[in-house]
Parts: C-alpha cells; sequence; structure tokens
C-alpha cells in the first residue's frame, strides 16, 4: 500500500473517532473538542487529494471559526442541563445510525479502490483569482455580516439588562 493510501485511512479513521467522540461526548465543551479534532482530519484529507484552497478553508472556517463560536455560544449561554436521549428514541437513534453505518459499509466496499481515483486538478489559484477579483465585495460583505452577528449574539446574551 502507498503511503497516500496508509494517510487516507490514517484521516479517515481520525476522522471517523472524531465524530464518534462528538456524539458520545459527556459534555457540550468535550463535544467541541472532538469536532475540532474531526475537521483537522477532514483537513488532511482535502491535502490528501490535491486541494490545498479545501484545506484551508476546512482548517480556518471550520476548524477555527466555528469551533470558536461554538465555544463562545457554550461559555455565553451557560446551558445548565444538557438533554441526552434516553429510553426509547436513544434506540430508534441507535438503529438508524447503525443501518446507516451499514449501507455506507456496503457502498464503500462496493465502489472502486483508492487506485482508480483520478489525479488532484489544480483549482485553487483559479478560485482565489475568482474570488479575490470579481467577488472581493461579496467576500468582504460576508465578512462584516458575521461579525454583526457575533456582536448582536454577545449583546443579546448579556444578563445585567444593560444594552450600552
Amino acid at each position: 500500500m502507498s503511503i497516500e493510501g496508509v494517510l487516507f485511512y490514517a484521516y479517515a479513521a481520525v476522522a471517523v473517532i472524531g465524530a464518534v467522540g462528538v456524539v458520545f461526548a459527556p459534555r457540550l465543551i468535550h463535544a467541541v473538542v472532538w469536532l475540532f479534532i474531526t475537521m483537522i482530519a477532514l483537513a488532511g484529507l482535502y491535502l490528501l487529494i490535491g486541494s490545498e484552497l479545501l484545506a484551508g478553508v476546512q482548517l480556518f472556517i471550520y476548524g477555527g471559526a466555528v469551533t470558536i463560536l461554538a465555544l463562545f455560544a457554550i461559555i455565553l449561554a451557560r446551558p445548565t442541563n444538557e438533554a441526552r436521549p434516553s429510553g426509547i428514541s436513544a434506540w430508534v437513534a441507535g438503529a438508524g445510525s447503525a443501518a446507516l453505518l451499514a449501507a455506507l459499509g456496503v457502498a464503500v466496499a462496493a465502489s472502486a479502490s483508492l487506485d482508480t481515483i483520478p489525479g488532484p486538478v489544480p483549482l485553487t489559484a483559479a478560485i482565489a483569482t475568482e474570488l479575490f477579483t470579481r467577488h472581493v465585495v461579496l467576500f468582504e460583505v460576508a465578512g462584516l455580516l458575521l461579525t454583526v452577528a457575533l456582536v448582536g449574539a454577545i449583546i443579546m446574551a448579556r444578563t445585567d439588562g444593560d444594552a450600552s
């Protein structure tokens, strides 16, 4: 097996273990840490297929920004009791998850091997040129809207009732 195959299975295993950790984490803060680990592993998978732009986006947006946003939400909301499924809903969720995992396993087993995957297509420069030339205003407006949303969430979460 080639080094790419070994790396693929290593990143995939870390991503699956991280996803399972998100689901079974006893506390929300632990789930966010597992989510961060999963996002890092997915960025590694993107690097393996030659998509540096997607790997960077995965690291900065999902691995960084979404993780920090989730931590802010947990800290500002201060959840008192964390709901977990119990009784029949836990069994239904478990059975549905097992069925989905079995279907995915069958699909992966029936698919082609890793050796038949086509090589990477260098699109990073074309995407970056398009994003930062024609659509730079939309890119900046999206960043501004996210900043305004974060400031609004902080103001709404204040407990002292003083909005100034």
